[in-house]
């Protein structure tokens, strides 16, 4: 019989797959606006404009972005909602399938989208951050050419240096990063909610046990969490931070023990070469780890924030 942990891990490794596709079409659909951007800028006489035809340039500018960003930012959040309302059913399915709940309660698909647009992430909440993606790039793209009139420099070059060339990013890959990592990171926040609805739904669930992807591109703070159990409701949830990809797996009396022999990221690590715990780690870390002095639970404090080793130091020596 497949276990929690196990359906968990599985179904994180596929929504991964899922953010990586919702990543790619907004990435598509926003690359229009990237050449609009450039054609109106480089046809425009910047060099020699007065400083109020700049300043309606930009707010041409700014309302190309604004029009551009629209659909982008509505298909974002039906792609949220919906998968919110699966991931409620997806979770309710495997406490059933996994024995670990037999009186199932069901949170509505109301109450979960409500709650991931009541809970914010990373410190806004998710309407804000669709707010900030056009609001970044107008930002960015006014300073651009406000920066380029003001050093007299050409329109082609200010164009160029928006859209970027072959071998340089352009100031407009900014702002495609910033939607890939918001992308990401609300839908782990979705996931989140909607674990968080179910497993409200059901009482049984005393508590919840974090678990971080094991591979170098691990964050510490994912890395001290690993296999930290936290009572249903308290304690930190993902994501931890922009980008995160843990998830959390329900514990109950059927499985807990199970849970606490698992093989943590800790363990995963010590498994590991010493230039990949270098890698991760750093060569000064890596080699207190390596001589027993440091786990990777202690290079971070209880708000996730990580050491420097000078910082480690102070605290040892209290």
């Amino acid at each position: 019989m497949t276990t929690a942990y196990d359906a968990s891990v599985r179904h994180a490794i596929y929504v991964e797959r899922l953010k990586a596709r919702a990543v790619k079409d907004v990435l598509r659909k926003l690359s229009p606006l990237t050449r609009e951007i450039f054609a109106t800028v480089a046809a425009s006489d910047l060099e020699n404009m007065t400083r109020r035809q700049v300043q309606s340039v930009n707010a041409q500018l700014g309302r190309m972005i604004r029009d551009g960003y629209e659909p982008v930012i509505s298909e974002i959040d039906g792609l949220l909602k919906e998968f919110g309302f699966y991931e409620g059913g997806w979770q309710g399915d495997m406490l059933r399938k996994t024995g670990l709940v037999t009186d199932l309660g069901v949170a509505s698909d109301a109450d979960i989208w409500a709650a991931v647009n009541a809970k914010p992430f990373d410190g806004k909440f998710l309407r804000d951050w669709l707010k900030g993606l056009p609001a970044g790039t107008q930002k960015r793209v006014r300073e651009a050419v406000t920066q380029g009139y003001t050093d007299g420099r050409g329109a082609i070059e200010v164009a160029r240096q928006l859209r970027g060339t072959r071998n340089r990013k352009g100031i407009l890959d900014m702002s495609a990063r910033g939607a890939e990592a918001m992308v990401r990171t609300a839908f782990n926040h979705t996931a989140t909610v909607a674990r968080e609805q179910t497993y409200d739904a059901n009482p049984t669930i005393k508590m919840e046990q974090w678990v971080s992807v094991l591979d170098h591109r691990t964050t510490p703070i994912c890395q001290s969490r690993d296999g930290n159990f936290y009572k249903r409701g308290e304690g930190p949830r993902p994501p931890a931070h922009i980008g995160c990809r843990s998830t959390m797996v329900p514990v109950t009396s059927r499985n807990k023990a199970r849970l606490e022999n698992r093989k943590t990221y800790n363990g995963w690590l010590k498994a590991q070469s010493a230039t990949t715990q270098d890698d991760i780690l750093g060569k000064t870390k890596g080699k207190l780890y390596r001589k027993g002095e440091l786990s990777v639970d202690r290079f971070t404090n209880r708000a996730g924030q990580e050491y420097t080793l000078d910082q480690l130091k102070a605290k040892d020596a209290k």
